[in-house]
């Protein structure tokens, strides 16, 4: 995953990958299956295996079980769309915590984010289709 033209002042980025499971109103929680806060606005890039292993933190996987990434996993037939965003912040939200944690979840991060000014967004949406 890369993105490009992070704006200029950017303190902080951060990415949270959900998916609202079918049926469920996008009024509602979703599932995150990615929680990633406090990272560097020069990092442009993360590799497949790499949302553990940067100089930024992490949050619970999709359960809330560990800190983890989780990847797609809808069971049921039809089409399942996720959608990755990247945020970048003025600044990393003095709401969270400085190291990896199972208790950020979703609700916690959009929160913390929703807490500073966000400078733009960068969005990816993508969709799984089970017959």
């Amino acid at each position: 995953m890369s993105w490009s033209n992070v704006p200029e002042g950017t303190g902080s980025l951060a990415v949270i990958m959900h998916h609202f499971p079918t049926g469920a109103s996008t009024d509602s929680v979703p599932n995150s299956y990615l929680l990633l806060w406090d990272i560097d606005p020069s990092v442009l890039s993360m590799a497949e295996g790499e949302a553990d292993d940067g100089l930024w933190f992490m949050g619970s996987d999709k359960d809330g079980q560990n800190i983890s990434y989780t990847s797609p996993c809808s069971q049921s037939t039809g089409t399942h769309s996720y959608t990755i965003t990247v945020y970048a912040l003025s600044a990393t939200p003095s709401s969270l915590p400085t190291e990896s944690s199972v208790s950020v979840d979703y609700t916690t991060l959009k929160e913390a984010i929703d807490s500073v000014e966000t400078l733009g967004t960068a969005v990816l949406t993508f969709d799984d289709v089970r017959l």
